[in-house]
């Protein structure tokens, strides 16, 4: 990891499901306002570098496996700055594969496997968009 090589200094701390941001732009000893420097931002779910595949796979598939046994419709989401792991987390490797395949694979095995009628199922519609604002 490069920002190791250059010995960085760590902004982004996740603790359970909050991110902590720190500004550097505001000195320690200045900070007044302790949110001035420090900002906190809460999620249902967080993963930190050390996150693997599975780990993201255990969670979403709780929540998504959930939802298609209601019949609800799911999203996922994967926001954040270029390389920062969103098409990995997502897609994966053929040998590690990311969300998106794994899902795939688990709600059609459901759909196999369970009662429901062909006439049930109108269709599975999944969509990857990827946008970038380049400024």
């Amino acid at each position: 990891m490069q920002e190791k090589i250059v010995k960085s200094i760590p902004i982004v701390d996740v603790r359970e499901n909050v991110v902590a941001v720190t500004n550097l732009k505001v000195p320690e000893y200045y900070a007044g306002d302790s949110r001035e420097r420090i900002r906190r931002f809460s999620f249902d779910y967080c993963f930190d570098s050390t996150s693997t595949q599975q780990d993201v796979f255990n969670i979403i598939d709780n929540v998504v496996g959930d939802a298609v046994r209601k019949k609800f419709h799911s999203c996922i989401l994967a926001y954040g700055q270029s390389s920062s792991g969103k098409t990995h987390t997502m897609m994966g490797f053929n040998d590690d594969p990311g969300l998106t395949p794994r899902l795939c694979e688990k709600i059609f095995a459901y759909l196999k496997g369970s009662d429901i009628d062909e006439e049930d199922v109108n269709n599975v519609t999944m969509r990857y968009i990827y946008i970038s604002y380049f400024f």
